[in-house]
């Protein structure tokens, strides 16, 4: 039915987008235990914090835009 060239096409694309979701995931991770870090070298009060974090996902949402 399909030719193994397709299902290996298939399997590269699958491969590639999981590995994508799980770099994404681990970046937002890393993203939550570096505020506290941020926070304290930096002196920021909690609202300042929360704008780095808000800066991360913020430029996902500008990116999406273009």
């Amino acid at each position: 039915m399909y030719s193994s060239s397709t299902r290996s096409g298939n399997r590269f694309a699958l491969v590639a987008v999981t590995s994508l979701f799980f770099m994404w995931r681990f970046i937002s991770c890393m993203n939550d235990l570096l505020i506290p870090k941020f926070k304290a070298d930096f002196n920021l009060s909690q609202f300042q914090a929360k704008l780095v974090q808000f800066a991360f996902f913020g430029a996902y949402f500008l990116v999406s835009l273009a």
